[in-house]
């Protein structure tokens, strides 16, 4: 009983937190670009320059996201080396993450920008290889 009553609270903080975190956050998918407000300001991305969408899902209710991987330096966040997520939304539920999901997708077929599902998780644990504009899968960068 006491596990379950400390699940529940934990629970409840993470909702509050979120919540609280990102209640400003909002993403437009606009006709040119993508517009991303926070409670930072606001900041716009071309659709033009991106070169691949994904969703980074996160738990425990951390905000949920787009992801881009955008035309620029190497170093760049996020850059074609490095997508990044680029907004935390707080999205409960399956159906509304679902919503989200397909909105983005189709965003992303409109534009013919490819949409890979788990890009980050797929980067971090080695099945793929983040590449540059026009790299072969296979290819391998710095002479190895």
């Amino acid at each position: 009983m006491l596990y379950f009553s400390g699940q529940l609270v934990l629970s409840a903080v993470c909702v509050v937190y979120a919540v609280a975190r990102h209640r400003l956050d909002t993403v437009r998918l606009e006709e040119e670009v993508i517009v991303v407000v926070t409670r930072r300001g606001e900041k716009t991305y071309a659709w033009a320059d991106v070169l691949e969408v994904s969703w980074q899902g996160s738990w425990p209710y951390a905000g949920s996201g787009p992801v881009l991987r955008l035309r620029g330096g190497p170093f760049d966040t996020p850059g074609p080396n490095a997508p990044a997520q680029i907004a935390h939304l707080p999205i409960f539920g399956r159906a509304a993450s679902r919503q989200a999901v397909d909105l983005l997708r189709r965003a992303a077929a409109a534009h013919q920008v490819p949409y890979t599902a788990k890009l980050i998780e797929l980067i971090n644990t080695g099945k793929r290889m983040p590449r540059l504009p026009g790299e072969p899968r296979d290819s391998t960068r710095g002479g190895r």
